[in-house]
């Protein structure tokens, strides 16, 4: 374990420990917390679901600290760890409150969190997923932690490779021959063989105003 991180991780371990025995009667036991730089959405935590630790006799579960998060206010940080002890615990009791990968929180989850510090409002899409602190938790913040007490430990992003954007195509084709092409540019293009426009494709055709159009180009051809 770095040096460098050993306060970030004592931090998180002295606000596990506060918020176990203020919201979980100190049933959850102490998880191992490291750092995490594969997460790909804003979890600043993430609590993994198996014991993968073995300290001495002892096996412990993990939780994960975002790398891209280590620099954020005391209060995110809290949020963040409350979230995931709610998990922790609904674990622990052989409840599942998650669906969809993880990305679906329901009844289960809001049941736990309920005055245990956090405040949700639901959505549909990912249900009772996106928490808040609760004003009783902004309360015990103010008391017993201040911004001091962070630790703010900022780590650089990897610049991403750069990726050309591919140009878009527009793909025309003919309603009578069915023969198709492709360009660069919006065009108003027509067909070679029947001598009638093309229409552009993934686009809805009103085929009465193709005909009109079509007549319309015969028209002007025989003038």
């Amino acid at each position: 374990m770095s040096k460098d991180l050993t306060p970030l991780f004592e931090l998180y371990e002295r606000l596990f420990n506060f918020f176990n025995e203020k919201y979980y009667n100190n049933e959850l036991p102490m998880p191992v917390f490291v750092t995490d730089a594969t997460y790909k959405d804003t979890n600043k935590t993430n609590f993994v679901k198996y014991k993968i630790w073995s300290i001495d006799s002892d096996t412990r579960y993990e939780m994960g600290i975002n790398t891209d998060y280590l620099d954020c206010p005391i209060e995110e940080k809290i949020c963040s760890l409350l979230h995931q002890m709610a998990h922790y615990y609904n674990l622990l009791k052989g409840i599942s409150d998650t669906c969809k990968k993880g990305k679906y929180h329901n009844k289960y989850f809001l049941k736990t969190i309920l005055g245990r510090g956090l405040e949700v409002e639901k959505k549909d899409c990912f249900g009772y997923r996106n928490t808040t602190l609760s004003e009783g938790a902004k309360e015990l913040i103010k008391k017993h932690f201040k911004e001091e007490d962070n630790v703010n430990i900022k780590r650089d992003r990897p610049l991403k490779e750069h990726k050309e954007k591919k140009q878009k195509k527009y793909k025309y084709k003919c309603l009578n021959c069915k023969c198709r092409i492709s360009l660069d540019i919006k065009a108003n293009p027509h067909c070679d063989v029947c001598k009638e426009y093309l229409v552009q494709m993934n686009v809805k055709v009103n085929k009465n105003k193709w005909l009109q159009k079509c007549q319309h180009k015969s028209a002007e051809n025989h003038l």
